[in-house]
């Protein structure tokens, strides 16, 4: 599907990836046992809402009236009405990236905004979309970055100095002073325009030095996407660390037995023909522990626990002492975090990309072992902003911007290619047909004088191709040479639709458009985000355990 913002194409496709997303998307037999039910059916939301409805308490409207954030008067009144049970969320996360990270967090935040609309709409009850700030992520390397387009359609790399050491939670994570230079550098390689000057006053104001980066972030996301009514929660929150803590106790009280349901599970999918997404530890539970030498994991060691790096031992039963009195020490892994998340929300379905949806396949029976309905997991959309002056390019050589995706060297060659004088190509074509068929005829000749003499024959004939293909590689660099501006503007085309062989919406900032096209930049993309539920499915009727 096709949007135009101001000269800005909005390509939406569906999510591609690993065969197992193509088989999501077909609802493949073989997927079924793996998943709550298949996203794209009514009939599936109608059943998880009623499960959901079930498992409704007191507790938990409190706990979502503390620890969630309304970013709009519209989203206050749903928050109140589904807080008080009367309607559910459609949740989504990414992690703590730079100035909002790449262009695929707000795909993923607008693909559950409109999910929620249209549920909403189906199911005649508040349905919201929640947006969880993972805060007690430590992977600095992974968050500190952003990369955006300058003036002169060059990668530019903005990175925030300093280093988390020991592994630090975002949540704990001091920006620091070393924001000013990031900022500064954003600025001067993002066009200045109204739009660019209001996104940098946006960040000054989200990333306070004295603040912590997921504080940060969660700022910038509440403020840039409040227009779509959004809830935003974090995994920091005190009011969540201490609704989870019997969860966090079943899941320390039965580690083996939960390391045993995933891996069965794993193997189960791989025996269908898929990958492990996540490697299953045996010896782990899951769950992260962080104290003042940073967050780790916790390892089964005899009857106690062993924290992974600083090998700080616990009696097990010290340790339960701890999530009682101290739960905000305590942390979910990627496996654990999803039912951490239904476990306190109202969640109908879980918004996510390739790696999530493979994930979620694996998890199916941890959620079992805590009691908590697994959520339908609904894929986001993928998406190509096509700036007007990249459309021209793309038009000048008839490519398509998926055409992009090869090798600038391979595109540039074929485009040469393309180029030649039919004359050229024809002579060439000639050449190497003489060439075949005219050694061709002297071995057959010479063979009746000596057969030995083949072999020196076919290695002439090869030579004689290899200079042939010399030729046209010379042919094609004039060419090249010739068309130097052209080229250049198609390298311009690369870098902005597939930089460094990268898919845009995982390689450029999302700063790096909103400060071109300001907000409208969000609802154009909104508007083209569309989202069907009507399919009929047999078969993807609930996560099913061996």
């Amino acid at each position: 599907m096709s949007n135009v913002l101001d000269g800005l194409e909005i390509l939406v496709s569906r999510l591609g990836g690993t065969r197992l997303v193509e088989d999501y998307y077909a609802g493949a037999t073989q997927l079924s046992s793996f998943y709550a039910g298949y996203p794209w059916s009514l009939d599936a939301f109608a059943r998880r809402a009623e499960q959901v409805k079930r498992a409704s308490s007191q507790e938990r409207a409190a706990v979502m009236q503390s620890a969630v954030q309304a970013t709009s008067p519209a989203a206050v009144d749903r928050l109140e009405r589904i807080a008080a049970g009367n309607g559910f969320v459609v949740t989504t996360g990414q992690q703590t990236g730079l100035f909002g990270g790449p262009l695929y967090t707000a795909y993923k935040i607008l693909t559950a905004v409109r999910l929620a609309r249209t549920l909403e709409q189906a199911l005649g009850v508040p349905v919201a979309p929640l947006f969880w700030v993972p805060a007690d992520d430590h992977d600095w390397d992974e968050v500190n970055h952003v990369s955006v387009i300058d003036a002169q359609n060059q990668m530019q790399r903005i990175v925030l100095a300093g280093a988390a050491e020991p592994a630090v939670s975002m949540a704990r994570h001091v920006v620091g002073a070393e924001i000013e230079p990031a900022l500064d550098a954003l600025s001067n390689a993002i066009p200045a325009n109204d739009f660019s000057l209001e996104q940098l006053d946006v960040l000054r104001r989200a990333y306070d030095p004295r603040g912590s980066m997921a504080h940060a972030y969660r700022a910038l996301i509440a403020r840039t996407f409040a227009p779509f009514d959004l809830l935003i929660t974090s995994s920091s929150e005190p009011a969540l660390k201490r609704y989870s803590i019997p969860l966090i106790e079943h899941e320390l009280e039965h580690t083996s037995e939960h390391s045993a349901r995933l891996r069965s599970q794993t193997d189960r999918l791989i025996a269908a023909g898929y990958h492990e997404q996540v490697a299953i530890a045996t010896d782990a539970a899951n769950l992260m522990y962080e104290d003042e030498n940073g967050r780790e994991r916790l390892m089964r060691e005899g009857s106690g626990w062993l924290l992974r790096r600083t090998k700080r031992y616990f009696d097990h039963d010290e340790l339960l002492a701890i999530v009682r009195t101290e739960p905000e020490r305590f942390s979910a892994n990627v496996l654990l975090r999803p039912v951490v998340e239904s476990h306190t929300f109202p969640t109908l379905a879980y918004v996510g990309g390739p790696a999530e949806l493979s994930y979620f396949a694996q998890t199916g029976c941890l959620f079992a072992a805590h009691d908590v309905a697994m959520p339908l997991v609904f894929p986001r959309v993928s998406i190509d902003l096509v700036e007007a002056k990249i459309r021209k390019v793309l038009d000048k050589f008839s490519l398509s911007p998926a055409d992009l995706r090869r090798p600038f060297h391979e595109l540039a060659s074929q485009i040469a290619r393309d180029d030649l004088p039919e004359s050229v190509r024809t002579a060439l074509q000639a050449l190497r047909g003489d060439l075949t068929r005219d050694y061709a005829q002297l071995a057959a000749a010479a063979a009746t004088i000596d057969p030995t003499l083949k072999g020196p024959l076919e290695s002439a004939r090869n030579a004689g191709h290899k200079q042939a293909d010399e030729v046209e590689r010379k042919i094609l660099g004039h060419l090249k040479k010739q068309n130097e501006i052209g080229l250049e503007q198609l390298r311009k085309a690369s870098t902005s639709l597939f930089p460094n062989g990268e898919r845009q919406e995982r390689a450029i900032g999302t700063i790096n458009y909103l400060g071109r096209y300001g907000p409208a930049l969000l609802a154009g993309i909104l508007d083209a985000v569309q989202v069907q539920i009507d399919a009929a499915i047999e078969g993807w009727d609930g996560v099913r355990c061996a």
